[in-house]
């Protein structure tokens, strides 16, 4: 999945300990879609476990990021499905994880 080897491109040139951390972790949470992709019988079924699956900790406050979150999980099964391309996956992740990365800032 291309959004993971740019994941891992990044991290190998990571200085900052905490954007590795943050790295990893996202790139652990998006090879967990990859496998509920292959699942998940329908899209319904993939969001609902995709939604859960520890974008913030604890899944304490993913109910924050649900728009965004849904919006990525959309285009993130209809781009493993063959119906979407890169630049919407892309463009979506960066979406959500702008604003993820706003909230889990404020439970430091």
């Amino acid at each position: 999945m291309f959004l993971i080897t740019h994941l891992k491109q990044k991290l190998e040139v990571q200085d900052s300990m905490f954007e590795s951390q943050l790295l990893r972790e996202d790139i652990a949470r998006l090879e967990k879609l990859v496998a509920l992709i292959k699942t998940a019988s329908n899209l319904d079924e993939f969001k609902k476990a995709g939604m859960v699956i520890g974008w913030t900790k604890g899944d304490l406050r993913t109910f924050e990021l649900k728009e965004p979150l849904e919006a990525f999980i959309n285009i993130f099964f209809e781009h493993q499905t063959g119906t979407e391309d890169k630049e919407s996956v892309f463009s979506s992740w960066q979406n959500f994880n702008q604003l993820r990365r706003k909230v889990l800032l404020h439970c430091l």
